[in-house]
């Protein structure tokens, strides 16, 4: 006998409630990323040398940070060595932006090759439409980083339903979904699920 066909929206209620009850969740931003963003919140009053602290704890982020400020896109007169310096180049905005995205890009690993590849096709999704927003906010003489930082996690409530779909099929024996049954799953909870996300990683409003 053929398998009974999978309801896609008895499994969208399935996921929803997983994520109510907390048992599906992404991993919260690093605290480097969630520290920065609340510094991002009040920028007028944000002191850049704290910023600068907070990055010298995180020494690959450091690199990360140095690399850009002294990249043909920022570079000055000088290079420069100081994480602190390096926010004052780019701008809080800016590096803010650059720790969440390299931070987020952890979420998007699995151990199964058909899902790594949603993933990974999800990842390049993301960076491409974090570059097109702040294209077009440059265009537009919008903030950069923050369109930027929008593109970048406006997918954020698939990768969340797809690590549902995961769960299900791991912890309560639902057969494994079809790509096309995951895609119509993505498309249908991917706003609340992202809204929801995004709201307990305490994301700035506009985001």
């Amino acid at each position: 006998m053929r398998p009974a066909p999978v309801e896609v929206p008895s499994v969208a209620d399935q996921i929803r409630a997983l994520v109510r009850k907390g048992a599906v969740t992404l991993p919260p931003l690093p605290e480097l990323a969630t520290r920065l963003l609340q510094l991002l919140r009040d920028e007028d009053r944000a002191d850049l040398n704290t910023a600068g602290r907070l990055i010298e704890n995180e020494p690959a982020m450091a690199a990360s940070v140095l690399r850009m400020a002294n990249s043909a896109s920022f570079g000055g007169l000088r290079r420069l060595e100081d994480p602190g310096e390096a926010i004052g180049r780019l701008g809080l905005r800016q590096v803010s932006s650059l720790v969440t995205a390299v931070s987020h890009r952890g979420n998007f690993e699995s151990a199964d090759p058909e899902r790594r590849n949603t993933l990974r096709t999800l990842w390049d999704h993301a960076v491409a439409v974090a570059l097109t927003s702040k294209s077009l906010a440059a265009r537009e003489g919008a903030d950069l980083a923050e369109s930027f930082l929008a593109g970048l996690l406006h997918d954020t409530g698939k990768l969340l339903a797809l690590k549902a779909a995961d769960h299900l099929e791991t912890h309560a024996g639902v057969e494994k979904l079809s790509a096309h049954v995951v895609d119509e799953l993505m498309a249908l909870l991917h706003c609340e699920l992202g809204e929801q996300t995004l709201t307990q990683w305490r994301s700035p409003e506009a985001i």
